[in-house]
């Protein structure tokens, strides 16, 4: 417990002397399947596997493309900080979060929580206790596993492209998918979007990411 207190105190007091404002479209809150992220050619996942979706990041993005990174931010900050009283208030709530948003190829969980804010989290107009807390609060709103299976879509089964993104209500998502070397896709990830002010909107972007198009077969792989 000390070692997990120690190094997500370091995550969570990373300066914000280190960033600068950024002007972004919206918000990418992407959460991944781990039978199918570890699915991927070349990603060594650990097992066993769990079988809940669990969160990728929350990223700053723009209409025009893709996310903004990093900014202002650099790695391995040489001025020393304080502890503040906001981080370690949230440590009790923050602590649980680990496990929905586990590393899944083998570094401890927190050294991914640092990642995400150092290359997505620095360019939102957040502290860092703030953008992990509406991370969390995000996950809170939606069971993906639960939507799916409301709609009959379940880990095992084969569904088109487009039935993964109708199940979801009031929300045009984004599925993720990969391909196998027998050419069948499978599900990956899916990928909600948030107005500048954290509320859904249709994502402005392609519906179906490496999934071949809305009726291609997806395997929802099994644990």
């Amino acid at each position: 417990m000390g070692k997990l207190h120690t190094v997500l105190c370091t995550v969570l007091i990373l300066a914000a002397a280190f960033r600068s404002a950024v002007a972004f479209d919206y918000y990418t809150f992407a959460q991944q399947w781990p039978a199918g992220r570890c699915s991927v050619r070349d990603v060594p996942c650990y097992l066993p596997l769990i079988d809940y979706f669990t969160v990728h990041g929350l990223w700053p993005s723009l209409y025009g493309g893709g996310s903004i990174t990093r900014c202002g931010y650099k790695n391995g900050p040489t001025l020393a900080m304080e502890l503040n009283n906001d981080v370690l208030g949230a440590l009790p709530v923050l602590m649980p979060q680990i496990l929905n948003f586990p590393n899944l190829v083998g570094d401890p969980d927190l050294n991914f929580w640092a990642y995400e804010w150092s290359k997505h989290g620095s360019c939102a107009p957040l502290q860092p206790v703030d953008y992990f807390m509406e991370i969390i609060r995000l996950f809170g709103d939606i069971n993906l596993l639960q939507v799916l299976g409301n709609q009959n879509i379940v880990p095992g089964g084969t569904y088109a492209a487009r039935d993964y993104r109708a199940a979801i209500p009031n929300s045009n998502a984004s599925i993720k998918c990969g391909l196998d070397l027998n050419g069948r896709y499978f599900l990956v990830e899916i990928r909600l979007c948030y107005d500048l002010n954290r509320q859904p909107m249709a994502c402005p972007y392609s519906g179906f990411m490496s999934c071949g198009g809305p009726l291609s077969p997806v395997d929802f792989t099994a644990v």
